[in-house]
């Protein structure tokens, strides 16, 4: 893919396309503003987008998902936040999963106790793939996710038997920096390194 940037042209005909009546166009056209990711970022496209979550068909909305997650801190608006976090509640994990990954995208800066409370309950998520992405996305976020409820989940991710998941939980602390270091996470990471 070149580095150009796409023309009002393109751009308005991919928004275009998100309302044609042909569900495949749309795919398409959601995919095409998800590889073009921050090179589109408008705010008729975030509308577009944050339109497109709310699609009947998952597949049209997870593109959409895709897109934002592509998009990532340019997208970082409160409604943007708030479907994403609505989200983390869809019966479909692709769609759960997408959310986590977009959310960690926006970054630090769009971080909000709201998200970071629904990325928490998220990592204990019953498919594996969505408490990654949770888990994922808090380490992305960094210091402003080291809330108490973030240290205590990932405080009983670390003794989790599936190495995947603890070695997460232990770069998310590590990424929180001192914020994470309480005399109880300290205790914790001496205690699971004994038992080594």
């Amino acid at each position: 893919m070149c580095d150009t940037q796409p023309t009002n042209e393109v751009i308005n005909g991919i928004i275009n396309a998100l309302s044609d009546p042909d569900d495949e166009v749309k795919a398409l056209a959601y995919h095409l503003l998800g590889v073009m990711g921050k090179k589109v970022t408008t705010n008729e496209v975030t509308d577009a987008l944050m339109n497109a979550l709310k699609n009947k068909d998952s597949h049209i909305a997870w593109k959409a998902y895709l897109a934002l997650q592509d998009m990532g801190a340019n997208v970082s608006t409160n409604e943007a936040i708030d479907a994403l976090v609505h989200a983390l509640k869809n019966e479909d994990s692709r769609i759960r999963s997408e959310a986590c990954e977009a959310l960690g995208n926006m970054g630090e800066k769009a971080a909000t106790r709201v998200m970071i409370d629904a990325l928490i309950s998220a990592m204990t998520d019953e498919y594996f793939m969505v408490g990654r992405y949770a888990w994922e996305a808090l380490r992305k976020i960094g210091e402003k996710a080291a809330t108490n409820d973030a240290l205590d989940a990932l405080l009983h991710a670390i003794k989790n038997e599936y190495y995947h998941i603890s070695s997460e939980a232990y770069e998310a602390l590590g990424k929180m920096g001192e914020k994470a270091a309480t005399t109880e996470v300290i205790e914790a990471l001496i205690h699971e390194h004994k038992e080594e």
